[in-house]
């Protein structure tokens, strides 16, 4: 049998995790016969970050990260600097959807989603310090999303616009077909050919970046979800639609 679950345009990635969890207790998804891997969500309500799936990208002196109030909180010191999370192990994302929400209400200029051919957890700036991959960022000093592509050492900005609003999600998928699309909220901001040089030993990272600095401050992320398939999505895969039909089996 074949149930269409519902997810509004409106709901938050937290809502999305609680509703397909939900429907993965009871069945399968078609086109992804193991499943939702339930150990690749993480909404950080047990206030422990968990070593089997995180590693501390480790940031400057008085930065801090602590998974506590049922969120994962980024601190940075006015020196300046980049904290945050990456995956312990590098992950298969062939097909992928992976999302989180943010909160950047407080100076720091950026919070971050990044994909990444190597895993750097040192002191100093992923950004600078690997050669392939794409970041996608909600950036406080200029109220823009912006999407960076880095290949081979060299970076292409992919999107800078007016961003919609400091606390919101950004996502990350990749198609059987190799097409990496990248959303702020359910709005498409890139599609293209995914250009690194394989997907099948990726780390994702999740961090907070000063960019310049003079900027303190704590922000958090939340709800973390990564399914290996990318879900069939009724409607030509347009998520601005008004609703979309994720496909389940159950």
């Amino acid at each position: 049998m074949v149930k269409l679950v519902t997810i509004k345009k409106a709901e938050t990635p937290g809502a999305v995790i609680r509703k397909l969890n939900k429907e993965w207790q009871k069945g399968k998804f078609l086109n992804h016969p193991a499943g939702l891997d339930a150990t690749h969500n993480d909404d950080f309500n047990d206030n422990v970050l968990n070593p089997n799936f995180w590693q501390i990208k480790a940031g400057p002196a008085g930065s801090s990260v602590l998974e506590q109030n049922q969120r994962l909180e980024c601190t940075l010191p006015t020196t300046g600097g980049q904290v945050g999370v990456v995956t312990l192990n590098s992950h298969d994302l062939t097909t992928c959807d992976i999302r989180v929400d943010v909160n950047n209400i407080d100076p720091i200029a950026a919070q971050c989603l990044m994909i990444n051919l190597q895993k750097y957890v040192l002191t100093g700036d992923p950004w600078v310090a690997t050669t392939d991959w794409y970041i996608a960022f909600k950036y406080n000093h200029s109220n823009q999303f912006r999407v960076y592509r880095k290949v081979g050492g060299v970076s292409v900005m992919l999107y800078n616009a007016l961003w919609t609003g400091a606390t919101g999600s950004m996502r990350m998928t990749i198609d059987a077909a190799g097409t990496i699309q990248i959303y702020e909220e359910a709005n498409l901001r890139v599609s293209e050919a995914y250009a690194l040089a394989q997907r099948t030993a990726v780390y994702i990272y999740i961090y907070v970046d000063t960019v310049i600095g003079g900027v303190s401050g704590m922000n958090y992320f939340d709800n973390y979800l990564h399914s290996d398939a990318c879900p069939e999505v009724l409607g030509g895969g347009n998520p601005s639609l008004q609703a979309a039909k994720v496909i389940l089996g159950l």
